[in-house]
């Protein structure tokens, strides 16, 4: 499998109840645009963060603080913000990740939906559109059923044509127009190692090999 990129490690708690501190909810007082991630972060520890399973508590963090600024890009689409999103961070994580954040995704969600509007930028930001569950898998098997694709043909030049359909029946494979058979995803991953000594740092890699081991 592909290298990982540089994965930002996500913020430790006490730093965001500390940042949280210098900055409370109050509508005369606007944060900066650089100010938002952290922001987030705090709210997210907060609030949602609790309630969701120890497993995947981690896993849902790093995908909001990738998720944030291409919120901000896309003007506070979710859709096209996941279609940034699951491209880009597919090599540097392990198919384990996605099925937590799928099992949480209205959760997830929510949390988007009811604190983006109220964080007080100068501008506010509003979440545009949502995702339903059924929406987020269909977008999510495409995704890896264009890695799968990839990884399986790395050794092997194929005409755009070909490759198309062999990621339509890939998706068919593990997506039952309803659900994500995970099941057959870690069949599938089954003869691909993931490189975790690349982790930019040692709590990443940790968080990895916890994901791998699931």
């Amino acid at each position: 499998m592909s290298k990982q990129g540089h994965f930002a490690a996500a913020k430790r708690v006490k730093q965001l109840n500390n940042f949280h501190q210098k900055h409370q909810y109050h509508e005369s007082r606007a944060i900066d645009d650089d100010q938002l991630a952290d922001f987030l972060l705090v709210r997210f520890a907060l609030t949602t963060k609790k309630r969701l399973p120890a497993s995947s508590r981690e896993s849902l963090q790093r995908f909001l603080q990738e998720m944030i600024p291409r919120l901000v890009d896309n003007h506070g689409s979710v859709a096209e913000s996941v279609d940034d999103l699951l491209p880009a961070m597919r090599t540097r994580v392990p198919w384990q990740f996605f099925r937590q954040v799928s099992e949480q995704w209205d959760v997830f969600q929510h949390f988007l939906k009811r604190e983006i509007p109220a964080v007080p930028l100068k501008e506010h930001l509003l979440v545009i559109d949502q995702l339903t569950p059924h929406d987020f898998s269909m977008r999510l098997a495409s995704s890896l059923a264009e890695q799968l694709v990839s990884l399986t043909t790395l050794q092997t030049k194929l005409p755009n044509k070909m490759k198309q359909a062999l990621m339509v029946k890939m998706r068919s494979t593990i997506f039952d127009g309803t659900s994500i058979d995970w099941g057959k995803v870690r069949a599938l991953w089954q003869p691909f190692s993931f490189d975790v000594d690349s982790a930019p740092d040692e709590k990443t890699r940790q968080w990895l090999l916890a994901l791998l081991a699931e």
